[in-house]
């Protein structure tokens, strides 16, 4: 195998084929309908995707298994604290994530 062909295969599994690119489109648009339906109007001020997967450098699960999508919510009343935000979060994947958080426990 000539370097060439094995940096071309390399590259060409670093890429994500189109069946995950869907399914990464799919859960975050997933993410936002339950937020909107959990948290009230208003409540959220900015949904915010950073990382590899704006960048176009995440990796496929079958080269990095840990690989995953960095997302951020911003509350609209930056004066609350931490602890509500975690308690906010951790009612939303309770009840809108059920059978998620059963099967990690």
């Amino acid at each position: 195998m000539s370097v060439l062909s094995f940096l071309t295969s390399t590259a060409s599994n670093a890429t994500l084929v189109p069946i995950e690119q869907s399914s990464i489109e799919t859960s975050i648009a997933s993410l936002q309908s339950r937020m909107t339906q959990h948290f009230s109007p208003g409540m959220i001020k900015q949904h915010l995707r950073f990382g590899s997967s704006t960048r176009g450098t995440i990796l496929p699960r079958k080269m990095d298994k840990y690989s995953d999508i960095d997302y951020m919510i911003v509350f609209n009343d930056g004066d609350a604290t931490l602890q509500t935000y975690l308690s906010r979060l951790k009612t939303f994947v309770e009840r809108r994530y059920r059978s998620s958080c059963r099967a990690s426990t």
